[in-house]
């Protein structure tokens, strides 16, 4: 049975819940499509009777109810579902944790199973691998220091990682944090797979790394490998040694912990009992995925937790003012990539589908999908998890978004 929690504040004892994004190469045409007319669009496509009897049973009931009341939530907790069963049979995502933020009222909802072939449910604090996701926790951390007046956006990046060494004519030499966190730094996505055993290979490739005609520093091209630099550099200045644990507890002292986020851990624990299983297709894949430049997406987390982060990233009521502020400056557009619909700040894109302001982030490693977005002006945001490759969360995480959005405009 789904799983659900409804909150009118933003407190400690309460679950947190995610944050939905649309990532940089997602495909927007199934949202818009089925959003093209509002709630009729839900029933153009098979259903379940249970699912069309609760949103009518919904709707009827808030007719004449106001748009702040207990029933208005009620339907967005139905529509949001419905949307991602659509998506969850389209494809075949066994189990979705999803947590929705509506201007401080907030609920999670978990769906389906955490395996197929398994009556375990999803539920509010069940752990999902995010993937670049972790990204943006990442420019936090950097924001934070650079609040601080410890790092500057314009520091070179070789200033923090006495391991990168070499003569002046190497291009990371050049290479600024700024450039770093808004993916414009020319590095490739990953680093060759000779260089990918742990931290002190992709350092030897950093060194020996010499740049390409085709992408050189001021151009955009997404990167993995940028946000692995700058969770090294973080690691560094915060006078800590490299390594996936440390950094784990980098981040829990400056930003989880005063969060409240208790379950969002890196990695992944193989013993941690109340987790999804991630897939590829039908192949389940047993050990969660982790690697060398773990900055850049080896966080899992879960709904719970993701509300938390989601409301600190609105910077609604009871977020820690240093955080505010570090969010604030993650979230400010800084590059605007030729031939793109977005606006690049540090790893956060800015976009306007249908007209509607959006903030958001994408995330997707083998076996999972996780999406974070939130629309500034109405303060509304979700999360969404899920437990499959290649999946797009994307897609039903915007279309309930824009959907929210649209309702509580009208």
């Amino acid at each position: 049975m789904p799983c659900s929690h409804v909150a009118s504040s933003r407190t400690a004892v309460l679950p947190s819940l995610p944050i939905v994004t649309m990532g940089e190469h997602e495909n927007l045409t199934w949202v818009v499509n089925f959003l093209r007319t509002p709630l009729a669009g839900l029933f153009q496509h098979p259903v379940r009777i249970t699912s069309v009897a609760l949103i009518l049973l919904a709707l009827a009931s808030g007719r004449a109810a106001a748009a702040e009341s207990p029933s208005s939530t009620e339907r967005s907790v139905f529509v949001a579902e419905r949307i991602a069963r659509e998506y969850m049979e389209r494809k075949h995502v066994s189990g979705v944790a999803l947590a929705v933020s509506l201007d401080g009222r907030s609920f999670v909802r978990g769906l389906g199973t955490r395996g197929h072939g398994t009556e375990a449910a999803v539920d509010a604090n069940t752990s999902f691998v995010i993937g670049s996701v972790t990204k943006v926790f990442t420019s936090v951390l950097l924001t934070l220091q650079v609040n601080a007046g410890e790092m500057s956006l314009g520091d070179r990046v070789v200033r923090f990682l006495p391991e990168v060494v070499g003569n002046r004519g190497h291009t990371i030499r050049r290479v600024t944090l700024g450039e770093l966190a808004t993916f414009t730094a020319g590095l490739p996505r990953d680093p060759p797979r000779e260089f990918q055993r742990d931290p002190a290979d992709v350092l030897r490739f950093l060194t020996r790394w010499r740049g390409s005609r085709d992408r050189p520093i001021g151009s955009w091209l997404y990167s993995n490998l940028s946000y692995g630099a700058i969770g090294y550099a973080l690691q560094h200045q915060a006078g800590r040694r490299l390594g996936v644990r440390r950094y784990s507890e980098l981040l829990r002292e400056r930003l989880l912990a005063p969060l409240g986020m208790e379950r969002t851990q890196m990695p992944m624990p193989l013993g941690m009992q109340n987790r999804a299983i991630g897939y590829r297709g039908e192949e389940a894949i047993e050990r969660p995925w982790h690697n060398a430049w773990y900055a850049a997406g080896s966080l899992s987390s879960t709904a719970s937790d993701m509300r938390r982060f989601l409301e600190a990233a609105m910077q609604l009521q009871g977020t820690p003012p240093r955080i505010a502020a570090a969010m604030r400056l993650a979230q400010r557009v800084r590059v605007r990539p030729p031939g793109k619909p977005f606006g690049q700040a540090l790893a956060w894109v800015r976009r306007e589908p249908r007209g509607i302001p959006v903030i958001s982030k994408e995330g997707g490693v083998p076996g999972f999908t996780a999406c974070v977005a939130w629309s500034p002006p109405s303060r509304t945001g979700i999360a969404l998890l899920a437990n499959q490759s290649n999946s797009n969360a994307c897609l039903p995480a915007v279309a309930i978004l824009l959907h929210l959005v649209s309702t509580r405009s009208q």
